[in-house]
């Protein structure tokens, strides 16, 4: 990955982590100038001592599968754990249920090597230092906006604020707060020649990570019965309604993507258009309830440029983000052999 400037906050976890993880008698090292969103560890107590990357991850999103799996291909060799704020019991099982083992800036944790065994549950969050309450504006409902077309829509890295503002649909000042937290925070370098992201790769994870927690709910969503995926591909072929495809049922539009042939067939249909959604509704002959396949409308959250507005699918992001949500494991292994096909996520990887 490239250097990235570690915020304020990450350099705080990472002393409250190191902390927790000396009590626990796992010996540590601080981050480095190249990866200050990691620690390196060793359990000295297993046999023989247990090799750990522990990743610090100041925003309190949960992990995904399809996340953890890329972690572990980049560190065969050791242990992945995650360092959080606060991790709660339920979504310490859910840590637990993936096989990640993790620990919180309280020292509830779960680390499982040979001949070591570690459960905290229980602990009350910390407080953080006064100068880091607020939080990242980049992260909040509109800087998730913001943060997709810049990560979706390259040329925009180097365009007005007023035009990033535009394609996000949020106002001119929201978008310069954005800008402005992720500078301080350093995802953003201003540089002479334009804009630059430090680390898409790990913020393409945060963001995949929030969008599920802090935006989507928020997003204007029906779910209809009625024409089943290979439908839906036909229909926005012939009538340009002016959605798009995303989840399980974009991979039947994929075939020039080179994402290999997972043997699934998609049985459900996610569409993001604009609400309410009356040309679709019509086109897939939806009904409420009854017979059909279930078809999810949602909300689209930005603007498209001139050479996508007839794509058949939303920008490879989030298709990989509501693949990676899905509780089927046979979607979050679609989701990551798109990361590793896709060419649209080449600049992110």
């Amino acid at each position: 990955m490239a250097p990235l400037n570690a915020p304020v906050m990450d350099g705080t976890l990472a002393t409250r982590i190191s902390d927790q993880l000396q009590a626990l008698g796992v010996r540590t090292t601080s981050p480095t100038e190249g990866n200050p969103s990691t620690l390196t560890a060793t359990a000295t107590g297993a046999q023989p001592p247990a090799q750990l990357v522990v990743e610090l991850r100041s925003q309190n999103s949960p992990v995904l599968p399809a996340q953890v799996a890329r972690w572990r291909a980049d560190a065969v060799d050791r242990q992945i754990m995650v360092a959080q704020w606060h991790i709660t019991p339920a979504r310490g099982a859910q840590y637990r249920a993936m096989g990640l083992p993790y620990i919180d800036a309280a020292g509830n944790c779960s680390l499982e090597a040979p001949g070591v065994h570690l459960l905290v549950e229980g602990r009350q969050p910390v407080h953080r230092a006064a100068g880091e309450a607020r939080p990242s504006r980049a992260f909040g409902r509109s800087g998730l906006k913001v943060l997709f077309v810049l990560l979706t829509q390259r040329p925009l890295l180097a365009a007005p604020l007023r035009q990033i503002s535009h394609q996000a649909q949020v106002s001119l000042g929201t978008a310069q707060a954005v800008l402005s937290d992720l500078v301080e925070e350093g995802h953003v370098r201003d540089r002479p020649d334009g804009r630059q992201l430090t680390d898409p790769s790990r913020l393409s994870e945060q963001w995949v990570a929030a969008y599920h927690q802090r935006l989507a709910p928020t997003l204007a969503s029906e779910t209809w019965y009625g024409a089943g995926p290979d439908r839906w591909l036909a229909l926005l072929k012939e009538h340009d309604p002016e959605a798009a495809l995303s989840g399980e049922a974009a991979l039947a539009a994929f075939s020039t993507h080179g994402v290999p042939d997972l043997d699934i067939r998609p049985v459900s249909t996610l569409l993001y258009g604009d609400p309410p959604w009356h040309q679709l509704k019509v086109l897939g002959q939806l009904r409420r309830h009854g017979s059909g396949s279930p078809v999810t409308l949602r909300e689209r959250f930005w603007r498209t440029d001139t050479a996508d507005d007839h794509r058949l699918t939303v920008p490879d992001l989030l298709v990989y983000a509501d693949l990676a949500a899905s509780p089927d494991d046979r979607w979050q292994r679609a989701a990551g052999a798109l990361w590793e096909a896709s060419d649209d996520l080449r600049h992110l990887r």
